[in-house]
């Protein structure tokens, strides 16, 4: 009796490892759709930063090199537009997967960019909804942004 009752256990152990096993295998096909739908909206996220910086659209796209801009490697393009990008994923990513934090630090995030695309960057960070953001940088521009300001 001590036997037949212990199978059944296990038969039923048995039974719920195979629900189990099926729930992680649907987990595991739905992965590849649910990362292509988080990739596509953090894209079209950072398409709409970077053509805010750059002042004309640009699409953003990303293949298994690295990410593209208007279907072109990023080596492609300039130090400052490097930047733009940098700083359009920095806010984007930040915005996606640290929704309620109100802060953002950066640092040299013009480094590359001449005054008006460092204009324009600091531009498109003043109005993107951070409640505060502390800049480290060596540039004057951003003083025209700046609430406060530190020198050290």
């Amino acid at each position: 009796n001590d036997a037949v009752a212990r199978r059944a256990e296990l038969v039923a152990m048995l039974e719920s490892y195979a629900v189990h096993n099926r729930l992680i295998k649907k987990l595991r096909e739905a992965r590849p759709v649910v990362a292509k739908r988080l990739w596509n909206t953090v894209l079209t996220a950072v398409s709409t930063y970077f053509s805010t910086i750059r002042g004309c659209a640009s699409t953003v796209t990303r293949s298994n090199t690295g990410f593209l801009i208007d279907g072109k490697p990023v080596a492609a393009f300039s130090g400052s537009t490097k930047d733009a990008l940098g700083l359009a994923i920095r806010v984007t990513l930040q915005k996606t997967f640290l929704g309620s934090m109100d802060f953002m630090l950066a640092d040299e995030i013009a480094s590359a960019a001449d005054p008006v695309r460092e204009s324009a960057m600091l531009g498109m960070l003043a109005t993107c909804g951070f409640g505060q953001v502390v800049l480290v940088t060596h540039s004057d521009i951003a003083d025209s942004f700046a609430t406060n300001i530190i020198r050290i």
